[in-house]
């Protein structure tokens, strides 16, 4: 056998031996995905203020993050992937208090292994009241940005988990995987598309049930 086939052999080994680990892992430990919020303060969001007359208060603040948090466990209740607030999970989503670049979220993945992605505060807030309907009121705002992040960080998970599968490949516009913010994203009921059924193959709840959950 030559030197080469022997290599192409060896590979193809290890990459069966990788996949099973991995389903091995996730069905025994199950999956867990960090949400966490970097320190943003009240002046974050120019757009809000402007909007309403006054920068978000603390307690704003802390509504919206709850109801980001929300968004996402929503979001992923058809799976067994555990949301927490650590960056010590597996997979992971920073919430950043300003821009990061062009984009309201990217993300970097080994699936199987690890991911890392951020969510930008400040473009999701904008995006928020640059689409809100006349005559929203302040609280409909700041529930508006929480939605808003907590499906981008959704997105970016999903990105993370499904490693190199395009999820933006769809026109519909009410879905997780529609790459573009648009006023569906804040202020409309989200589903998952193409993104659904291997999300629920790899990590749904299994004939016994979800597995114990590590970080």
């Amino acid at each position: 056998m030559s030197r080469q086939a022997m290599i192409a052999i060896t590979v193809t080994v290890l990459g069966a031996a990788g996949v099973s680990l991995w389903s091995y892992r996730v069905n025994r430990e199950g999956v867990t995905a960090g949400v966490r919020f970097d320190a943003i303060g009240p002046d974050a969001s120019p757009e809000f203020a402007q909007r309403t007359g006054t920068a978000m208060t603390r307690d704003e603040l802390a509504t919206l993050e709850s109801v980001a948090r929300t968004e996402v466990e929503t979001a992923f209740a058809m799976t067994c992937v555990r949301i927490t607030d650590s960056l010590d999970s597996r997979y992971r989503v920073r919430v950043k208090a300003g821009t990061i670049g062009l984009v309201a979220g990217q993300s970097r993945s080994l699936p199987g292994l690890r991911g890392n992605g951020e969510v930008s505060f400040a473009s999701i807030a904008a995006g928020a009241v640059a689409f809100a309907p006349a005559g929203a009121d302040r609280a409909e705002l700041v529930t508006a940005i929480g939605r808003g992040v907590g499906r981008t960080a959704a997105h970016e998970l999903a990105h993370q988990l499904l490693g190199r599968m395009d999820i933006h490949d769809t026109k519909d516009r009410l879905s997780y995987e529609y790459p573009d913010l648009r006023p569906e994203h804040f202020y409309q009921p989200l589903h998952w598309t193409i993104a659904g059924p291997p999300l629920k193959a790899r990590y749904g709840q299994g004939a016994g049930g979800c597995p114990q959950r590590r970080a």
